[in-house]
């Protein structure tokens, strides 16, 4: 049996890619069949690095409009280890395990600081940590940015981006405000433009009421658009934050009458906005006199000035109770699935989270993550469910760039 002598390549033929130009290039690399090749092809050399990194490449490439949304997955600040705040992700609707990766937030802010999870957009994650210095992060990718110090701390908070379709540029806008008794809102913007914080003075039309650190919820976006309903849930607070003239960034949308006036001896264990295939949705838990719960969910149709509340789904859930020493009352849904419009992911009791099918009543998934089971956890009551810091992400097909400011 023969054997073949292997002939060392000169270094001028080590590739044919080096003698062409990147427009050659580029118009190579668009052509690969999918998301995951293309990150591998990442790693070629730092050429390849910028050009598959490049705005006309995510623009053009082939797979440009398939497999735009990838795996739902909820994001579970785990707590500090050696310093690090660590977070975990539970992929829905059926994960493989319990927690089935972590990541160290070490990167971010300082090594020391007690890192928030704030918001989310998209595959996106606004933290905090806790006062006044906050970053927009992507998490699976570990690119970040990090936010000039705001005017003030706490409240409530969100992020949205608006991407510009002619130079591919995402701008950011971050809204803190604090609502008060009366009808006077102040807070503040952020504006990746501007580079800074500016304050934020409006008029609402409806009396606001004052909330307390356990009970306040983030600003979700929808489209531009970032959504709140305060304590009283009599209405959702819309905030356009690309709008320049302050007396046009607040609009006021009435919740459902039906959610509004709960009848007697029914409870409200819990609500909670969210977003499902790029529409506002709201979900209302009741308890009824006969120890069941009732899910109800709304979907806003229209614009701001016309929308109208839907109910889509009103179910009481036959799905066994939670285990023995475990509070039934804990009924807390935590996110809607981005895609599947039946799909709802809740927190079941004091140790379990579930993926709930509202049209089918089934449990497509149930897991038993270990923040939940921690002693100090344990008397955390419903509408608390915010402080344990849970956000929804979904990985996108291509990961969500973070400009620098």
């Amino acid at each position: 049996m023969s054997t073949r002598k292997l002939v060392p390549r000169k270094k001028g033929s080590l590739s044919i890619f080096n003698n062409l130009t990147d427009e050659l290039i580029n118009e190579i690399l668009i052509r690969l069949p999918n998301s995951k090749v293309a990150i591998r092809c990442k790693l070629v050399c730092k050429r390849w690095l910028s050009l598959i990194s490049s705005d006309y490449f995510v623009t053009t490439s082939t797979f440009h409009h398939q497999d735009k949304e990838g795996p739902f997955t909820l994001v579970l600040l785990l707590g500090q280890k050696n310093n690090n705040t660590r977070v975990g992700y539970v992929e829905c609707p059926k994960p493989k395990r319990g927690i089935s990766s972590h990541v160290d937030l070490g990167f971010l802010l300082s090594q020391t600081d007690k890192i928030r999870l704030e918001a989310s957009y998209g595959d996106l994650i606004l933290c905090s940590d806790g006062r006044n210095n906050c970053s927009i992060c992507n998490i699976l990718t570990r690119q970040w940015i990090i936010l000039p110090p705001s005017l003030y701390s706490g409240g409530c908070i969100g992020f949205v981006i608006e991407p510009d379709n002619n130079n591919a540029r995402y701008e950011y806008r971050v809204i803190r405000y604090f609502p008060r008794n009366g009808r006077r809102i102040k807070g503040e913007i952020f504006s990746s433009e501007k580079g800074r914080w500016t304050q934020l003075v409006v008029t609402s039309p409806c009396t606001l009421e004052d909330f307390r650190d356990d009970t306040k919820t983030s600003l979700i976006a929808c489209g531009r658009m970032l959504y709140c309903s305060p304590p009283a849930d009599d209405f959702v607070l819309a905030f356009d934050p690309f709008i320049t003239n302050d007396d046009q960034i607040l609009h006021i949308i009435d919740l459902p009458l039906v959610a509004r006036d709960i009848p007697p001896y029914h409870y409200q264990l819990s609500s909670k906005l969210g977003v499902c295939r790029g529409r506002l949705r709201f979900v209302q838990v009741t308890l009824l006199p006969s120890s069941s719960r009732c899910i109800r969910v709304w979907e806003l149709e229209g614009g701001l000035h016309n929308g109208k509340w839907t109910l889509v789904h009103e179910r009481i859930p036959t799905f066994t109770r939670p285990q023995r020493s475990d509070d039934i009352n804990v009924f807390y849904v935590l996110a809607f699935h981005p895609n599947n419009e039946d799909l709802i992911c809740c927190r079941a009791g004091n140790y379990s989270v579930v993926v709930y099918n509202l049209r089918t009543d089934k449990v497509e998934s149930c897991i038993y993550p270990r923040i939940f089971m921690m002693p100090d956890w344990l008397e955390v009551s419903a509408p608390s469910c915010a402080a344990l810091q849970v956000l929804p992400i979904t990985q996108k097909w291509w990961p969500t760039p973070v400009r620098a400011l």
